[in-house]
């Protein structure tokens, strides 16, 4: 199983960071503007659009309050198995946003690497302006 993992450190505060990662439905305002292009709610899902056509739908496994983990799986795509997490640590006097994805089959974690890339990429835009 390949496993991916993308940090970045933001110079927003963590708990802004933690608010906006807990906002399940809202990804693509309050998250990764311009990557994602729309998310819905739909029968207990949340169905992700990104800007280049792809759409997942994917499924709140946890909230970790205390660690400022959340947990969910993906299906959609070309992933047979998808598990992902956000986690929120302080860093300084910022954040530090750590993004896992475990997946199946392991050769499509070079794409999926890469759209973790752009969408971290907005995400540092969204805080760090």
């Amino acid at each position: 199983m390949a496993s991916v993992l993308k940090q970045i450190i933001l110079a927003a505060n963590p708990d802004a960071v933690w608010e906006a990662v807990c906002d399940f439905g809202a990804p693509h305002t309050r998250m990764a503007p311009g990557v994602l292009a729309d998310c819905r709610m739909e029968d207990g899902e949340r169905v992700v659009s990104f800007v280049n056509g792809l759409v997942l739908r994917e499924r709140l496994l946890d909230i970790d309050e205390h660690e400022r983990r959340l947990a969910y799986t993906a299906r959609g795509g070309s992933a047979s198995y998808h598990h992902a997490s956000f986690r929120v640590e302080p860093d300084g006097e910022g954040t530090r946003l750590s993004w896992r994805v475990d997946l199946l089959p392991d050769e499509i974690a070079p794409g999926v690497s890469g759209l973790m890339d752009q969408v971290m990429a907005a995400i540092k835009a969204k805080f760090d302006g």
